[in-house]
């Protein structure tokens, strides 16, 4: 079966749209990386995780190790392509910063939407099997990557309407006529 050959405005106007997604996933990269760069907290040299040797590895020996290093060189983005039209992003972040954007970590836990201080008892236990704790509670979100995003999707949006209005217009006179 022989497909019609594209014609030159469908594949600019994809051109076109493939840029500014990039684009944008380039700018998120940078402003991502920046907004970590403020978590002063946390890593100061690369480690492997859980620690050799340590307790959970003896209880669980065939446990996949990690490497974490600092949360800003961790930031990478990638965008996909489905039919040479770029239509997925994603961001890479290690895992210690959805701990940091939650608020959660050792001895805080994300129950029905609220941080609670838990016992720190009880390694390789589940989760949530662990009691909640009277002792102060010190820890707070860090909001430092969906802010950003959310500040920043309205405007690919309107960048992409930009490119395909013309499309659409002439899609609908399409059909009415």
């Amino acid at each position: 079966m022989n497909l019609p050959a594209p014609n030159a405005d469908k594949l600019s106007l994809i051109l076109q749209q493939n840029l500014v997604v990039r684009a944008w996933a380039l700018k998120m990269q940078a402003q991502l990386k920046q907004s970590a760069a403020t978590l002063t907290k946390g890593k100061a040299r690369p480690r492997t995780r859980p620690a050799t040797g340590g307790p959970l590895l003896r209880k669980f020996p065939n446990m996949k190790q990690y490497r974490e290093s600092k949360l800003k060189s961790s930031v990478t983005q990638r965008v996909r392509e489905h039919h040479g039209m770029a239509d997925e992003i994603g961001f890479g972040i290690q895992r210690h910063g959805v701990f940091a954007e939650k608020g959660v970590g050792r001895g805080y836990q994300m129950r029905n939407g609220m941080v609670v201080r838990v016992d720190a008892k009880g390694v390789g236990r589940k989760k949530l099997d662990r009691a909640p704790s009277n002792k102060p509670f010190n820890r707070s979100p860090s909001v430092w990557f969906n802010s950003i995003i959310d500040r920043n999707t309205d405007v690919l949006a309107d960048d992409l309407a930009k490119i395909n209005e013309d499309v659409v217009v002439n899609a609908l006179r399409f059909r009415i006529n």
